[in-house]
């Protein structure tokens, strides 16, 4: 029991990082929509002068703050959840009733600002580097051909 205990931080880790996998292709899917919907003033952009520089900065900033407000409001949540359920606990008593262990059935989630910390962090990160790629999209777009389409 207490290896199964043990191994649970593997398995956590690696849930959190397929969840990190698939948030990152939907922020690479919203950007690419939004470049697609928007390829006539990407064009006119371009045509004016705007550099290939600022346009990737543009989108790849689009892109952070995209994540950033989905981020920030999903860990304030899960805060929140986590605060409520350390005060009241989770009753395991119906579950660990035939469990020959001396165990608290009541379990008290710890809260951690270091954690919240790091989603946070993380929440911005990822999806900047996500839209890094859809951004890398608009540099190899010429004015022209972005206006035609």
């Amino acid at each position: 029991m207490y290896l199964a205990i043990k191994n649970t931080k593997v398995i956590y880790a690696f849930i959190e990082i397929m969840i990190l996998f698939l948030a990152s292709f939907v922020v690479i899917n919203t950007m690419m929509m939004a470049i697609f919907e928007r390829l006539h003033e990407i064009g006119t952009l371009k045509a004016l002068g705007m550099s290939d520089r600022e346009l990737f900065i543009n989108f790849t900033l689009e892109g952070a703050i995209i994540g950033a407000v989905g981020g920030i409001l999903g860990a304030l949540v899960g805060y929140i959840i986590i605060a409520i359920l350390s005060y009241y606990g989770i009753n395991l008593q119906s579950m660990l009733k035939d469990v020959d262990m001396p165990i608290e059935y009541v379990i008290h989630p710890t809260l951690s600002i270091s954690a919240l910390f790091i989603a946070i962090v993380m929440s911005i990160i990822v999806p900047a580097l996500a839209a890094m790629l859809p951004a890398h999209y608009v540099n190899k777009l010429m004015p022209a051909e972005a206006l035609r389409k």
